[in-house]
């Protein structure tokens, strides 16, 4: 903690990793980190008309909030990085969102208030060792992969290199965003690491099939937040859980 963050008020919240994705002497292993409350610096962050325009207004809110030493937002999984920024709302402007629902089944437009404090993190049934590397038979091919859960720094590279493709080759032409998304997910094939090898691996042998059940064994093991709610429509008496809609009013409540 520097000095200027410890005159600020602080929280300390638990991650939907509970710490078990990063080394052991990495400062998030306990599954916790601490966090300020927001104050003028950071609502000069998020109204930065040229951070939000770069897309990076999230990145520079979440490393100002940060406490804990030695946290390096790249390290960070996306689901611990959505904790912090689900605590900083709440910390910031409180747990009731105002929302506008669209009705999936009659459309019926309905104001609704979300208590975003009743959301938690999913419950991980997976056994997570201290490491962020992991194995998976493909069932059709019976190829053996290793993938990785994805963090900030990741990110960052799946949208470089989508930005620099379509540089080169211009929007209009084929996109090569779920490519290359799988190309940092996936880290080795049948324990051949090198990067060449994936490449060709994914643009040429990934039946449709393995990938579509890789991602699905991701996404139910990834630790995140259960970003979902209980909804009830008030016109056609529609029931179901519903993902919570992020837009503008999330960080920027009209209050």
């Amino acid at each position: 903690m520097n000095e200027q963050q410890s005159k600020f008020p602080s929280e300390v919240i638990d991650l939907p990793s509970k710490g078990l994705l990063y080394s052991e002497e990495h400062p998030l292993s306990k599954g916790t980190i601490e966090i300020k409350y927001m104050t003028g610096r950071e609502e000069d962050i998020l109204s930065s008309t040229n951070l939000i325009q770069k897309g990076i207004v999230l990145d520079k809110l979440i490393e100002s909030v940060i406490v804990t030493p030695g946290v390096n937002i790249d390290d960070l999984l996306t689901g611990d990085k959505n904790a912090i920024v689900l605590a900083t709302r709440i910390m910031g402007f409180g747990a009731d969102y105002d929302v506008t629902i669209t009705c999936p089944t009659c459309n019926t437009r309905q104001q609704t208030t979300i208590n975003l404090s009743d959301i938690e993190p999913r419950k991980l049934e997976f056994d997570y060792k201290h490491q962020n590397s992991f194995e998976f038979k493909l069932p059709k091919s019976e190829i053996t992969v290793t993938y990785q859960h994805v963090t900030h720094a990741v990110e960052q590279k799946i949208q470089q290199d989508i930005a620099a493709y379509e540089k080169i080759r211009g929007k209009s032409d084929v996109s090569r965003k779920r490519s290359t998304e799988y190309r940092y997910i996936i880290t080795s094939v049948d324990g051949d690491a090198n990067p060449s090898h994936i490449r060709d691996f994914v643009d040429n042998r990934f039946i449709t099939p393995d990938a579509r059940a890789l991602i699905a064994h991701i996404e139910k093991n990834d630790p995140d937040m259960d970003t979902t709610f209980d909804f009830t429509c008030s016109n056609c008496s529609f029931s179901d859980r519903l993902e919570v809609p992020i837009d503008l009013s999330f960080l920027w409540p009209s209050a």
